[in-house]
């Protein structure tokens, strides 16, 4: 099967968007964590604005993004946020 460079392309840009949303999140709790356990007032709001900034501002746009490029790509709402692959 021949496929396009540019579907390759969306391919590879949806798995990795999917990837930057996990991180986004996983980041999102971590920073939570870290601000909440911190003795430290300047690490306490350093950490929990960097949480919030990735919460209100980075997730929705790669959020946005995994939806735009998942509709290009065909997908069904059902599977848009899921990493897609060729061997299954």
């Amino acid at each position: 099967m021949k496929v396009t460079s540019s579907v390759m392309d969306l391919y590879f840009g949806y798995n990795m968007r999917v990837g930057d949303v996990q991180g986004a999140k996983d980041g999102i709790k971590k920073f939570q964590q870290i601000a909440n356990t911190s003795n430290n007032p300047e690490q306490i709001e350093r950490y929990a604005n960097a949480a919030k900034k990735l919460q209100t501002e980075i997730l929705p746009m790669l959020q946005s993004d995994v939806c735009n490029i998942g509709k290009q790509l065909g997908l069904p709402q059902s599977h848009i946020g899921s990493v897609i692959s060729t061997f299954g």
